[in-house]
């Protein structure tokens, strides 16, 4: 009888083994799932991140071009447009052909600057150009 309680003990005592062994292996496995899930999700968030980064700092490349060019068309525009109204103050008789031939030489300047500087033809007619929403085309056709 001894025997056996002492058998049954030590039973009792490898069977308790192996159940904290394959506890420990269960507690191993799913702190390392939680690890590897939370590793994949900061690797996507700081991933995300560095995408809207980027991309904010294409768009402020992207405006700061914009308005370096709207900067020059309006110098260019203004320039030109003062010019022509000095000549119609101050001049002793207007000439419409002249002006007209002024103003389309203003508009073929600011035209050049913005082909120069990336804008883009709209396709809809021969020599529209449009910088976005077109309005330097709608001012000069106007």
């Amino acid at each position: 009888m001894k025997k056996a309680k002492k058998e049954n003990a030590i039973l009792q005592n490898a069977v308790l083994d192996r159940d904290l062994k394959m506890a420990k292996q269960r507690a191993l496995v799913v702190g390392m799932t939680v690890l590897g899930i939370c590793t994949m999700a900061f690797f996507l968030y700081w991933n995300d991140k560095k995408k809207k980064q980027l991309r904010l700092e294409a768009e402020n490349i992207i405006k700061e071009n914009k308005l370096k060019t709207s900067k020059k068309v309006h110098d260019v525009v203004a320039n030109g447009i003062y010019r022509v109204m000095s000549e119609i103050e101050y001049g002793e008789e207007l000439d419409r052909e002249d002006m007209l031939d002024k103003l389309e030489v203003l508009y073929e300047k600011s035209k050049r600057y913005i082909l120069r500087t990336g804008g883009r033809r709209t396709g809809r007619g021969r020599g529209k150009l449009c910088t976005g929403n077109c309005s330097i085309d709608k001012i000069f056709r106007s």
